[in-house]
């Protein structure tokens, strides 16, 4: 309600300026309509800003199917997917005030014009983006600096390579370090102790993702070689040089973001519950998530084939997805879904399967329940957990995560997991793949 008093006296933070547009818009709508300011009238105008923003988000979404040219099927299948989750059906209405799904809509758009090759266009939207999400800037430049240049990628089957062992170890003792120095380590048994298993719990994640990778090591980094020059990196250093110093002028030098800083302040909410990211991820965006888990293999191989600025992105994608707050991830959102999407299209899906699937993300994404409720209010006053349906809630938030729901939600996420690979084993059978 004082936007512009705020921005005129005391700035706002450089990462509220990256991520002003939604609600500057919003107020610049208000002001010149003649609108009152009143929480009210602001929270029904946010509602429908996001239900333009929601709009953008179907239109690209059909512009990339036409892109893909994918069986029916596999257009609802690819439908479901993006729009039957816990983020689209819940989240953005009950939370109005966010700019999630502006973040979304303009990433579609992105991935749109990538495919498409309006690299124009692709430079306007993202300089847009700028203002609505640190990453869309990032990620737009590396569309733009590495292009969809098809690769010829051999596979094979291969150990996993000492190389891959040593980065794996040298991470890990990376984010131990950082849980010392954040203090992670210095908590009671049984904080630390959380702490400690899922450090390795995700290194075992690396460890398996490394093994059943298709590209050794040494053909992926010739891989990057040959696909990047000295002039690439000088555009994408100075373009990003040009966002993030004209978001800092902007900020009025209010608060300095660095990458480091980030991941000390962040790991104090991450890392509570082995696997804790992916049980999070896997109830806002839904059946996501799994798809890329079953397929990943393929995964890594369709990104390889999409150029080296697709695969950036999602190695970027992988390491800011192990913070347990979900909202970190819409930016990349399309580009996982691009690539999962590429790599079904290889299969004929059966309409009983659809229906299987489309059940299971409506389930996941707790659409019947209401959580515009006093019982809800009273549990967020109190910070207290009421009943499993609201504790389930806080997995979205990542700091007041309930122990006893990840528990039961990680063994279903398991059960689906299993449930998944079946599936996809038994199609391959049937096409020959």
């Amino acid at each position: 309600m004082e936007f512009l008093d705020t921005f005129e006296k005391n700035n706002y933070s450089l990462w509220q300026v990256s991520e002003i547009l939604p609600f500057a818009l919003l107020n610049i709508i208000f002001v010149f309509a003649g609108f009152g300011l009143e929480p009210a009238f602001l929270q029904s105008g946010m509602i429908l800003l996001n239900l333009f923003f929601l709009l953008i988000s179907v239109y690209s979404f059909f512009r990339i199917m036409d892109m893909l040219q994918l069986n029916k099927n596999l257009e609802c299948l690819a439908f479901v997917i993006l729009f039957f989750n816990y983020f689209f059906l819940k989240e953005i209405w009950y939370n109005p005030f966010n700019n999630e799904l502006a973040v979304l809509a303009t990433g579609l758009v992105q991935v749109n014009l990538f495919l498409r090759n309006k690299r124009d266009v692709l430079l306007l939207v993202s300089f847009v983006g700028m203002f609505v999400s640190p990453f869309l800037p990032l990620i737009g430049l590396l569309f733009l600096v590495f292009p969809y240049d098809y690769h010829d990628v051999k596979i094979s089957e291969k150990p996993i390579s000492g190389i891959s062992k040593v980065l794996i170890l040298a991470f890990v003792l990376l984010l131990f370090v950082l849980g010392l120095i954040s203090g992670r380590l210095e908590q009671s048994w049984t904080y630390w102790m959380g702490f400690v298993m899922s450090v390795l719990a995700f290194a075992s994640l690396l460890y398996w993702t490394a093994k059943i990778s298709p590209i050794e090591l040494h053909v992926a980094w010739g891989f990057v070689k040959k696909g990047i020059s000295s002039k690439q990196i000088m555009i994408l250093i100075s373009g990003l040089a040009v966002v993030y110093t004209l978001l800092f002028l902007l900020s009025g030098a209010k608060k300095t973001f660095g990458i480091l800083q980030f991941y000390q302040d962040e790991l104090v909410s991450a890392f509570q519950f082995p696997f804790d990211f992916l049980i999070s991820h896997t109830l806002y965006f839904g059946l996501l998530i799994p798809f890329s888990l079953i397929f990943l293999r393929k995964l890594i191989q369709e990104s390889l084939f999409m150029g080296l600025g697709f695969t950036l992105i999602l190695t970027i994608f992988l390491f800011i997805a192990i913070h347990p707050t979900s909202g970190h991830l819409v930016a990349f959102v399309p580009a996982l879904f691009l690539g999962l999407m590429k790599v079904l299209r290889r299969y004929r899906l059966k309409g009983k399967d659809l229906v299987k699937v489309s059940l299971l993300n409506l389930s996941l994404s707790m659409f019947w329940m209401d959580f515009n409720n006093q019982m809800l209010k009273g549990a967020m006053e109190k910070r207290v957990s009421v009943d499993f349906l609201l504790r389930r809630n806080w997995t979205g938030i990542s700091n007041p995560q309930d122990y006893l729901v990840m528990i039961l939600v990680f063994f279903a996420i398991l059960s689906l997991l299993f449930m998944l690979e079946l599936g996809k084993r038994r199609y391959v059978r049937r096409i020959g793949h």
